[in-house]
């Protein structure tokens, strides 16, 4: 039998089965703990939720052409994210919508929109203190013709846990929260031609 001081150390074919079994019941066991702690931590839990949203938003871009709400990139523009049906169904009947694009949401009137306020309390897609998040849509930078690729892009801005919107629109365009803000920037994915 060879030790592994031995030059050639080798695992025999016949555990290799077995080792690649372990392996996986290992990586199995530390996934859940990964996953608590992710849950347990209100920022991590809320960087987690913005990067869906921001991935939903492109995928609404590039099968549409359009950010939601129909939104060209023409003007700068601040809302909170609260509405948008369109993220939900076509009802802008869009060529290329193909949706849903978020799976949460609350059903208001019998339309789906991302979060509605309820007494005090939000309920929907809001961050881990229970707020909803707010976004700042930009214009691009220079002429469409000067940059193709440049369609705009937009700033999906959490509160944090003071429930204070602290950062400007020129940080959160630039990416840089301010106090305990979390910025995500949602770039716009080209659609091949």
């Amino acid at each position: 039998m060879k030790t592994r001081g031995d030059e050639s150390f080798r695992i025999p074919r016949s555990a290799a089965p077995t080792l690649a079994l372990f392996v996986l019941v290992a990586i199995g066991l530390a996934l859940p703990g990964v996953r608590n702690d992710i849950l347990r931590d209100p920022a991590a839990q809320t960087e987690s939720d913005m990067a869906s949203i921001a991935v939903a938003f492109q995928r609404y871009r590039y099968d549409t052409g359009y950010w939601p709400e129909q939104y060209s990139g023409e003007a700068d523009r601040r809302v909170t994210f609260r509405n948008f049906p369109s993220l939900y169904e076509n009802v802008r009947s869009l060529d290329g919508w193909n949706g849903p694009y978020l799976e949460h949401g609350v059903d208001v009137d019998g339309t789906r929109t991302v979060a509605t306020q309820t007494d005090e309390r939000w309920h929907g897609v809001v961050d881990a203190w229970g707020r909803p998040y707010r976004l700042a849509y930009f214009a691009p930078r220079g002429s469409v013709e000067d940059d193709p690729v440049d369609q705009g892009s937009i700033a999906l801005i959490s509160s944090g846990p003071n429930m204070r919107f602290e950062t400007s629109d020129e940080n959160a365009r630039a990416g840089r929260p301010v106090r305990d803000d979390l910025v995500v920037i949602v770039a716009s994915s080209v659609r091949p031609r």
